[in-house]
């Protein structure tokens, strides 16, 4: 099967008419994509928020991401996953574009900075990770 990742998940049926393959097919995937079992035992909370941390920084500045901003993103980090964990994991999981919204609903001021920093990869185009995963990771 060839595979191709859709930036914006609009393109059904470019895949097998580009590549001439009927089994070609457009992948999205969510970097904050998680599953029951997800880190083995360790705080998954805590796997994701030390992924966005980096993540944040690379948007920000390197240099650039002070204690206050940390702390906003660790608490949105746990913010939008609390329901879904809550739940035992059922439906969609969180993705970036939450992640930016919850951002954007804190009282900081740092926190609009940040989700300005990150629009680019949550909103703008180069949102490519910012969807929902549409690979059966389970399996792959």
């Amino acid at each position: 099967m060839t595979a191709v990742f859709d930036l914006s998940a609009r393109r059904t049926g470019l895949a097998s008419t580009a590549f001439g393959h009927p089994n070609a097919r457009l992948l999205a995937a969510d970097a904050l994509d998680m599953t029951v079992g997800y880190g083995e035992g360790i705080n998954c909370i805590q796997l994701k928020a030390e992924f966005m941390l980096p993540l944040s920084e690379q948007c920000i500045g390197v240099g650039k991401l002070g204690a206050r901003e940390k702390s906003l993103i660790d608490r949105c980090v746990a913010a939008v996953y609390h329901d879904y964990i809550q739940g035992g994991y059922r439906g969609e999981s969180p993705t970036l574009r939450d992640f930016h919204n919850e951002l954007l609903r804190q009282p900081e001021t740092e926190a609009k900075s940040v989700a300005l920093a990150m629009e680019l990869f949550t909103t703008g185009s180069l949102s490519i990770f910012a969807h929902q995963t549409n690979v059966d990771i389970a399996t792959a």
